[in-house]
């Protein structure tokens, strides 16, 4: 189940390319593309950094969590070898196993999972669980395309298993049958600890609090979506409309977009990215679409996919 958990040696690699703006290709030769036209495509200077103001609405437009509303949400802070961390979001999908983004991981040197509460906060929320991973315990799609943002999901294993209760517990994954399901129009609700706006933000410090924040708005098609990102979309991704200016935001990649599928709150998207007009002029979000993803999610986790 292990075979393709981030070795060392890849470890390495990984890091090589994120001290760079430009990613490089396997030979070494900088790509040429232009990529810093989304907000996941930053440079690592840039996007590891979360807001640490207090009392702003985070996720652009988006209204406060209720306790026990999203018991399958984490937090991960991310620490990388140049000292820098970065706030990400996660779906617990097991007692043993989160799920998140590709491009949160990548060059990642550990990293802390934090689920049960609302509230991310340094010094820690009294309610939080923490568990310690490191990057043994990570492991990226290996077909994921950080220049066109492809196959942007990633798996996390936990150290400690996890006990769960009215604050901590898994989100259903589709079943085979509604892994591919026409989704165009259906609500979808995003939640995460992410930005206000583009200009929303400051460096992890000794005191950070966070609380937790959601948004439900519809998916939309492929053809609108591809008319924002230039016919970037491909079939597993899915776009979520960022009209009226609410949208996910920096802070919210790898978080759960979930829809109630057959009455059951289901994971139907991971957050990938969104536009550098900004989070809250109208662009949609992609999200990577886990429907595609469950014999991969299967064979590297303990969940048990539904036919």
């Amino acid at each position: 189940m292990l075979n393709y958990w981030l070795s060392p040696t890849i470890l390495v690699s990984a890091l090589i390319c994120a001290t760079h703006s430009h990613p490089r290709n396997a030979g070494g030769v900088s790509r040429t593309r232009e990529v810093p036209r989304f907000w996941v495509r930053l440079s690592p200077a840039d996007h590891r950094v979360v807001v640490s103001s207090v009392g702003n609405s985070k996720i652009a437009g988006g209204a406060p969590a209720k306790d026990r509303q999203f018991p399958y949400q984490a937090a991960l802070l991310i620490n990388f070898a140049d000292e820098s961390t970065t706030l990400c979001g996660g779906s617990i999908v097991s007692t043993t196993f989160v799920l998140t983004a590709a491009h949160c991981l990548e060059g990642g040197i550990d990293a802390t999972v934090i689920v049960g509460t609302n509230t991310v906060s340094i010094p820690s929320d009294d309610r939080a669980v923490e568990i310690d991973v490191t990057f043994h315990d990570m492991l990226v799609h290996p077909k994921y395309d950080p220049i066109d943002v492809l196959n942007d999901i990633a798996i996390v294993r936990l150290t400690k298993a996890l006990t769960f209760s009215d604050t901590i517990q898994p989100v259903k994954l589709p079943s085979r049958q509604e892994a591919l399901s026409d989704l165009v129009n259906v609500d979808t609700t995003v939640s995460g600890w992410g930005a206000l706006g583009e200009d929303d933000y400051a460096e992890i410090e000794d005191n950070l609090k966070l609380d937790l924040h959601f948004l439900v708005k519809p998916v939309i098609s492929y053809e609108k979506c591809n008319i924002a990102y230039e016919h970037m979309i491909r079939d597993f991704q899915l776009c979520v409309s960022g009209e009226d200016g609410r949208n996910a935001c920096q802070g919210d990649s790898g978080g759960p977009l979930t829809a109630n599928l057959n009455g059951m709150t289901t994971l139907i998207g991971i957050v990938s990215y969104g536009s550098s007009d900004g989070c809250e002029h109208g662009s949609p979000v992609v999200y990577t679409r886990v429907g595609y993803y469950l014999d991969w999610i299967a064979q590297h986790t303990d969940v048990k996919i539904v036919d």
